[in-house]
Parts: C-alpha cells; sequence; structure tokens
C-alpha cells in the first residue's frame, strides 16, 4: 500500500470539532484567564509574532505557515507583503482557511497535509512559520521538512514544550494531564539534544524566547538567555547559507 494513502491516527483528534474549541482559545488570547479551561492561562495573542517577524525586517518573499487552523495569523503576514502558504493536519481548517483566503492575492496555496510531509521543494520558502503546533507533531521529522524547504539563509520560526520545565507549575501539570485524558498529541523537547544537533549540522539559533512557567506565554514574560528549567520555548533558526 502506499504510504501516502494511509490515514494519519492523529487525523480524527483534528477533525472532531476542534476549529470551535481553538476559535475560542484564540479569541480570548492576551486575556489573563482563560474562559475555556478552567484555571489555566490563555494563549499568546498575536502581536508576539509581529516582534518576531518585524525584528527579522523581512518585507517581502514567500512564508509557509504550519498548522494554519483558518488562517488565524494569515494578515500579520499579508500586512509585510509576503506571500502565503498555509497548511494544517485538520480538513475542517483547511476548508474553512479556504472559504476566508482563497481570493487574496497573497495567498498562493492551502494544502491539507501533516508537517512530515510537506509537499513541496526544496529550497522555497523565506521563512518557514509554527506556532501553537510543533509540539502536536512528530518533531525529529517535521523539523527536517521544515529546513529542507527553507532556503538557505531563511528562517524556521517555531515555539514549542521543553521537557525539563519546574515540577511546581502545577497550572502546567494540570494542562498537560487534561490533553493527556483527551487524546491531544502533545509532545515535548530535549532543547539541549535538539539545538547542538542543529549546530552541528551547520545551522544557527539566532535568538530563543523562554517563558519559565506556562502563564508566562500570554503575558509574553519571557527571557532571551536561556535557563536551566522552563515551560515554553520559541525559537528562530536561520538555516546555512550552504545547505
Amino acid at each position: 500500500m502506499d504510504p501516502k494513502n494511509i490515514i494519519d491516527p492523529r487525523q480524527d483528534y483534528w477533525d472532531n470539532s476542534y476549529i470551535d474549541y481553538w476559535k475560542k482559545r484564540v479569541e480570548e488570547a492576551g486575556e489573563t484567564q482563560s474562559k475555556v479551561i478552567k484555571n489555566d492561562s490563555t494563549t499568546v495573542d498575536s502581536s508576539f509574532y509581529e516582534e518576531i517577524l518585524d525584528s527579522l525586517e523581512i518585507s517581502e518573499g514567500r512564508i509557509l505557515d504550519v498548522g494554519c487552523a483558518w488562517g488565524r495569523l494569515f494578515d500579520i503576514f499579508i500586512k509585510r507583503n509576503l506571500k502565503v502558504t498555509g497548511i494544517d493536519i485538520s480538513t475542517d481548517m483547511i476548508n474553512n482557511a479556504n472559504k476566508l483566503w482563497s481570493i487574496n492575492k497573497n495567498i498562493e496555496n492551502i494544502v491539507h497535509c501533516v508537517a512530515e510531509d510537506l509537499p513541496f521543494k526544496a529550497n522555497t520558502f523565506e521563512i518557514v512559520f509554527c506556532a501553537a503546533t510543533f509540539d502536536t507533531t512528530y518533531q525529529h521529522e517535521a523539523l527536517s521538512e521544515f529546513i529542507r524547504v527553507t532556503k538557505p539563509g531563511g528562517y524556521i520560526i517555531f515555539s514549542g514544550k521543553n521537557s525539563n520545565y519546574f515540577e511546581d507549575d502545577i497550572p502546567a501539570i494540570e494542562a498537560e494531564e487534561g490533553a493527556r485524558k483527551k487524546g491531544h498529541p502533545n509532545y515535548f523537547t530535549d532543547t539541549c539534544n535538539m539545538t547542538n544537533q542543529l549546530t552541528f549540522l551547520g545551522h544557527k539559533i539566532e535568538k530563543g524566547y523562554y517563558f519559565s512557567r506556562r502563564s508566562d506565554f500570554a503575558s509574553k514574560k519571557y527571557t532571551n538567555k536561556k535557563p536551566s528549567e522552563f515551560y515554553m520555548y520559541n525559537y528562530i533558526l536561520k538555516k546555512s547559507d550552504s545547505k
């Protein structure tokens, strides 16, 4: 059997009303406490990602949004005159993204696929962007694909959860227990191992954003100096010029 015709085991979860849940979470971004999940913080709002894009001073080129959902961040890419391709594992998300964005001249493609098997040629995009999605992927395979499709000297912007966080971060522990009960795909990163391998391959972490505790992400409370323990991270990775 052709492996591309095998249904991904994660597919049912993402197509089972997840779009409604994620829209509610995005709507409350920037608030202190979540109204969707009791005793939890909210997700970060789009201004954090705008700051990152502005720091790179990129005003043109092609960007791949991995886990684009319904195009929730497309507008910040379009404002910077980027040509946008969005992908998502959820057919429901992709259908909504097509309804909302397909006629926009800056949208090049909206594709249903998985992060671990991107249907694009090598060295296609100036930027690969993956927000609030990397921790749901098979990370080694996904990051390898991000690097493959990024142009030499281009940037990969991605966020995830660190495997070594504070034992007394109760909201983090409760959130992860809740995710497991729901069957939410949830993978943590050994950031030391990952960054060592990236450096060995000639790629460079241009900048890291480290959020010590789960609640720090919503309030954009971070440090750029890597601490020994932290819950979330956001990296700007520059692909080697020679790859």
